[in-house]
């Protein structure tokens, strides 16, 4: 892939760096000018898109690359033996988690929010206080008759999928090197993350997700490009796994809309987060968390939870 570089243009280029200022411009408007307009078509597009797992093009720039304050009490990386998933199970044990509730209604009935399930509406959960934790795209419709203006504000941000494919092999039946990913240039899928930095305990085989752009390939076609890109023949795959994750597409203006949301919200008893607010990390999406939950328990109303 460096070998597309033009190292005259990126020279040329990255001098105006200090000068030039994220705010209000594209990635592709900023980075063109900072590493030069063939560079990014040919080789830093594709990198963006990989790190956002959607066209990167119209992404703001100023959401990538955040300056953070250093937290030294914390380690710098550290892995979880069992994956993320570690840290939810554990939060889920002292929770009373209602699964395969799909929300078709919520309105208001005096203080509590209604949510109601099912196309008859007969399973109903009351609520004080509601936290949603999903894109702007699957809620903006559900809310629009309790909350039509924070609707509006929500349709602004748009949504994409991306259809991950996971697979795991022997180690024994691939010759690829160990490696932490690979990036799709012209290809059907944004990226390929390997399990190979947090192979902690399995020492047998290998695991690898392939990210896929949206409505390209049938599941059948996708499980073909990964043989092909492996050099793997079916019957060497131990184990595989679909699933499509729905991602939001950030404006350029999400600075507006989020203080727009936000000063909207100030009085309700709900909030909205995710990595369609103060950034994509993590550990962006733990200080929207943080922030909305002190925001609601103002009073102290969370104590006795």
């Amino acid at each position: 892939m460096l070998r597309k570089l033009n190292v005259l243009e990126l020279i040329t280029h990255l001098a105006k760096m200090p000068w030039t200022n994220k705010s209000g411009k594209t990635i592709s408007e900023y980075y063109s000018k900072v590493l030069g307009k063939k560079n990014y078509d040919a080789v830093f597009n594709h990198m963006f898109s990989a790190l956002l797992s959607q066209n990167a093009k119209n992404f703001p720039a100023e959401m990538l690359f955040k300056k953070r304050k250093a937290q030294k009490e914390f380690p710098k990386k550290f892995n979880f033996k069992n994956g993320m998933s570690t840290i939810i199970l554990q939060l889920a044990r002292d929770l009373n988690i209602k699964k395969g509730f799909e929300v078709s209604r919520i309105f208001k009935q005096g203080n509590e929010y209604i949510l109601e399930s099912g196309k008859d509406h007969t399973n109903a959960i009351a609520a004080k206080f509601l936290v949603f934790a999903t894109p702007p795209s699957n809620i903006k419709d559900i809310i629009s008759s309790v909350e039509p203006q924070l609707s509006e504000l929500l349709k602004q941000f748009g949504g994409t999928d991306v259809e991950s494919f996971a697979i795991r092999v022997s180690k024994t039946d691939t010759v690829i090197p160990e490696m932490a990913g690979a990036i799709g240039i012209e290809q059907e899928f944004y990226s390929i993350i390997s399990m190979d930095p947090y192979n902690i305990t399995e020492q047998k085989s290998r695991s690898f997700v392939f990210h896929f752009k949206p409505n390209l390939l049938s599941s059948q076609q996708k499980f073909d490009t990964i043989l092909k890109v492996m050099n793997l023949s079916q019957d060497q795959v131990l184990d595989k796994y679909e699933k499509i994750t729905t991602f939001p597409i950030i404006p350029l203006n999400y600075k507006e809309l989020v203080k727009q949301i936000a000063d909207v919200s100030a009085d309700r008893q709900l909030t909205f987060i995710g990595n369609y607010f103060d950034g994509t990390s993590i550990e962006d999406c733990i200080q929207r968390a943080k922030k909305e939950f002190n925001r609601l328990d103002q009073s102290g109303r969370f104590q006795n939870l």
